[in-house]
C-alpha cells in the first residue's frame, strides 16, 4: 500500500473512532438533559448517533481535503516506513533487562525504607 492508501484509512478509522465515541458522549448529554433522543433506525441509531456520525465525517473530509494536513500524514507514513522495529528475541530481552533492573530499585528503596524506618522509631522512642 502506498502513502495515500494508508493516509485515506487513517481518516477513515479516526473519523469512525470519533463517530463512535461523540455518539456516546451526546447520548449521554441528551439523558442527562432529560432531553428526548428518538429512535430512527431500531433502538441503537438515534438523532445522537446520527449528528455524531455526520459531524465527524464532515471534519474527516474537511482534514483529508487540507492539504497541510494531507501531507503532514503522508509526511509520517513515509517516515514510519524507515522505522525498523526489533525482533521478538531483541524484545524479550530489553523485557527480562527493565524487570530486572525495577526489581534491583524495589529492593533498594526497600532497604532506604527499611533503614530510615528504624532511624524515626529509634529517634521517636
Amino acid at each position: 500500500m502506498g502513502p495515500t492508501r494508508w493516509v485515506t484509512l487513517g481518516f477513515v478509522v479516526m473519523a469512525g473512532l470519533v463517530a463512535i465515541v461523540l455518539s456516546k458522549a451526546l447520548g449521554a448529554i441528551a439523558g442527562s438533559a432529560k432531553l428526548p433522543d428518538y429512535a430512527l433506525l431500531g433502538p441503537t441509531v438515534t438523532v445522537s448517533t446520527l449528528i455524531a456520525w455526520a459531524a465527524s465525517i464532515g471534519v474527516g473530509l474537511y482534514y483529508f481535503r487540507d492539504e497541510r494536513v494531507h501531507t503532514l500524514a503522508s509526511e509520517v507514513v513515509v517516515e514510519l516506513r524507515k522505522v525498523v522495529w526489533p525482533t521478538m528475541e531483541e524484545t524479550r530481552q530489553a523485557t527480562i533487562v527493565v524487570v530486572i533492573t525495577t526489581i534491583i530499585i524495589a529492593l533498594i528503596l526497600y532497604m532506604f525504607d527499611a533503614v530510615w524506618s528504624g532511624v524515626t522509631s529509634w529517634i521517636y522512642t
